[in-house]
């Protein structure tokens, strides 16, 4: 992995946080939870690769968000700060299974936008 790979991942995670946050602030009739939490997912996931990626990691990227912290906290040990108990996909590698409600959708982008914050902070970037 090289600098402009880190570039795109970071990029495309930011847009897809970008559609959780449309997607959360719409009014609650038209509110699609599965859009929330699939994006925040999505977001989260292209965040950690891009800092992996950044920093030349050559492991395997088919980890689970768990995993990719881990990782990640190699690198910059505040990883292991962000709090993943509200992301109730943080521990899958798939994409199987999606919060529903509102409540687990909302804990989904409060992750992923502590993991946009730590990094685009990181020290390490």
């Amino acid at each position: 992995m090289d600098k402009h790979q880190a570039n795109q991942l970071i990029s495309s995670a930011h847009i897809l946080l970008q559609g959780a946050e449309e997607e959360a602030n719409r009014s609650i009739e038209d509110k699609v939870s599965f859009l929330i939490c699939h994006h925040a997912r999505k977001s989260t996931i292209s965040f950690l690769q891009g800092f992996l990626a950044a920093n030349e990691y050559e492991g395997s990227s088919d980890l689970s968000i768990q995993e990719l912290l881990e990782v990640c906290a190699k690198y910059d040990p505040a990883f292991l700060e962000i709090n993943v108990k509200n992301m109730v996909c943080a521990g899958h590698r798939d994409d199987g299974e999606f919060c529903l409600d509102d409540d687990k959708a909302n804990g989904c982008l409060v992750t992923a936008k502590a993991v946009r914050q730590h990094i685009m902070h990181s020290p390490v970037l």
